[in-house]
C-alpha cells in the first residue's frame, strides 16, 4: 500500500512560472498537481472542487494580490501556503507580511540559469511541499501571538526553570522555521540591552533575512543584524544567519565569534539550525541556552541534543503555541530539550536569567 500523495495548487499570474512549477511538481512521484491558477479567483474555483494539501502562491498578481488572498485563505479555510517571491526590495517587505499572515515558508521564484541550480531548486521545493502537506500540526490559530498564561503562572514557571540554570548564560541560540518570524519578534521585543549575545537561524531565502533583521532592529531594544561573519559577539546584539549561508559560532582567543560559510543543504536547509546549534555546543559547552521554536521538519533537534549533552540548557516551544509543531516535537521525541515552554514565557525567562 502506497502513501497518499501530497496535492498542490499553483497560483501565479506568469504562464512561464506556472509551466515550470507544474513540471517540477509533476516530476515527483510523491506529489500530485491538482491545478494551476492565474489569479486568486481562479484558485478559489479550483479549491471548491478539490482542496489541495498545499498552495504555492505568488505575491504580486492582478485582480487580487497574494497577501489579500492569503488572509482570506487563512480566515476561511486554512491551508499550508508556500509563497514564491521575486527577489526585489518591495517583495522582501511583502514576504515578511506573508509570514505575518500565515505563510509557512517563502522561496525565491525558480531561475533556470543552469541545470545544477535548477535541479537543486526543484528538489528543495518538492521537499518543502511534502513537509508542508504532511504537517498534521499546522495551527493557524497560533499565527497571532497571544498570551496564554497569567503573570502569576508565568512567574511561578520561570522561577522553577531558573533554578535549573547554574550560571549566567554566555550565549543564547534560537532556531526556527515556519511560524518563526513572528515568534522571534515576540521574544526579542521583550528584551533589553543587557542581554547576552543572541544567534538566530530562521529558515528564509537569500535576501529576505537582511530585511527581517532590519525590521527586528527597528522594533526591539537590541542591535540586530544579518551576520556577515568574523564578528566578535557582543552583549545586546543579535546575529541572524543569512539566507543562503550557514552560521556557526567559534571561539577565538577566549571570545565567541561568528563564522559564515557556504556548504551543502543540511536537513534540506541552508542556513540550517543544526549547523549553528552544533557549533554552539562545542564552543560554549555549559554556558549556552538554546530554544528550538515552531517549524516544519526535524532541523535543530539533533543540534539541540548536542547542546544538552555538552551541559547547555535547552528548551523547545510547546505545541499549544507553535504554528507548526514539527521541529520542537522531534526535539522532545529524542530527549533534546529539558522541557517544553510556551512562547510567551521565553522573553521573560531570558530576562530572569540575566538579572
Amino acid at each position: 500500500m502506497t502513501n497518499k500523495k501530497v496535492s498542490a495548487l499553483i497560483v501565479d499570474d506568469s504562464p512561464l512560472v506556472r509551466e515550470v512549477l507544474s513540471d517540477i511538481i509533476s516530476s515527483d512521484d510523491e506529489l500530485k498537481l491538482v491545478g494551476t491558477a492565474c489569479d486568486p479567483f481562479e484558485a478559489v474555483q479550483i479549491i471548491q472542487k478539490s482542496v489541495p494539501d498545499v498552495i504555492t502562491l505568488d505575491i504580486e498578481m492582478p485582480k487580487m494580490d497574494g497577501i489579500t488572498f492569503l488572509k482570506k485563505i487563512m480566515s476561511q479555510h486554512p491551508i499550508p501556503v508556500i509563497v514564491l517571491s521575486s527577489h526585489t526590495a518591495s517583495n522582501k517587505q511583502l514576504a515578511l507580511k506573508a509570514f505575518e499572515n500565515g505563510a509557512l515558508y517563502v522561496m525565491n521564484k525558480p531561475e533556470v540559469e543552469d541545470k545544477k541550480s535548477f535541479l537543486e531548486y526543484s528538489g528543495r521545493l518538492c521537499e518543502l511541499i511534502k513537509m508542508a502537506g504532511n504537517q498534521s500540526g499546522f495551527q493557524k490559530s497560533n499565527l497571532k501571538i497571544k498570551k496564554t498564561h497569567s503573570e502569576t503562572e508565568i512567574n511561578t514557571n520561570l522561577s522553577r526553570l531558573q533554578q535549573l540554570v547554574k550560571t549566567r548564560p554566555e550565549l543564547i541560540a534560537i532556531g526556527a522555521s515556519a511560524g518563526g518570524t513572528m515568534a522571534i519578534q515576540s521574544i526579542l521585543t521583550k528584551l533589553k540591552g543587557k542581554t547576552p549575545p543572541i544567534v538566530i537561524t530562521q529558515h528564509m531565502p537569500v535576501g529576505f533575512t537582511k530585511e527581517f533583521a532590519l525590521r527586528l532592529n527597528r522594533l526591539s531594544g537590541l542591535e540586530v543584524c544579518e551576520s556577515e561573519g568574523n564578528e566578535f559577539l557582543q552583549a545586546g546584539h543579535v546575529y541572524i544567519a543569512p539566507g543562503d549561508k550557514h552560521l556557526r559560532v567559534i571561539r577565538q582567543g577566549g571570545k565567541l565569534k561568528t563564522e559564515i560559510f557556504d556548504g551543502d543543504l543540511v536537513n534540506h536547509h541552508k542556513p540550517a539550525v543544526d549547523v549553528m546549534f552544533e557549533s554552539v555546543a562545542t564552543s560554549c559547552k555549559s554556558t549556552s541556552i538554546a530554544f528550538l521554536l515552531t517549524g516544519m521538519g526535524r532541523d535543530g533537534a539533533q543540534g539541540l541534543l548536542s547542546i544538552k549533552k555538552h551541559g547547555g540548557f535547552t528548551l523547545a516551544q510547546d505545541k499549544k503555541t507553535s504554528v507548526v509543531y514539527g521541529m520542537p516535537a522531534e526535539a522532545m521525541r529524542i530527549g533534546a530539550a529539558f522541557e517544553e515552554i510556551p512562547l510567551d514565557h521565553i522573553g521573560p525567562l531570558i530576562t530572569k536569567f540575566i538579572n
